[in-house]
């Protein structure tokens, strides 16, 4: 009973509430909580189409609408949202997926979603 209770007050602290309240991954559909922690970086690139279709609509939200962006603030966007260094592929992923828009010249980019 003595070890429950210790357990209890260690679950009902508010060092352990207080982490739990900042998880933005409460504000996240169930889908990422695998491939974010818990400050909203992707930290895991999905193998299965449909994860990596949420998590791309995840990052493109990180984006402006009605903005043009160029490839290094793309790269810049994405990198302030992942932990694995590789907004290259990101982009691209994003452009194949049509989540980003891109001119022909591969020098603006925009949300498209």
């Amino acid at each position: 009973v003595d070890d429950l209770f210790v357990r209890l007050r260690q679950l009902l602290s508010a060092a352990n509430a207080t982490a739990i309240l900042s998880d933005a991954r409460r504000a996240l559909p169930e889908t990422l909580h695998r491939f974010v922690d818990s400050d909203g970086l992707v930290t895991l690139w999905p193998r299965r189409e449909r994860d990596r279709e949420a998590v791309l609509e995840y990052l493109v939200n990180k984006f402006r609408r009605n903005h043009l962006y160029n490839e290094a603030e793309v790269n810049e966007v994405l990198s302030q949202w992942h932990t694995f260094q590789d907004p290259a592929n990101m982009r691209r992923q994003l452009v194949d997926y049509g989540y980003l828009g891109r001119t022909s010249s591969g020098d603006k980019y925009w949300r498209e979603r």
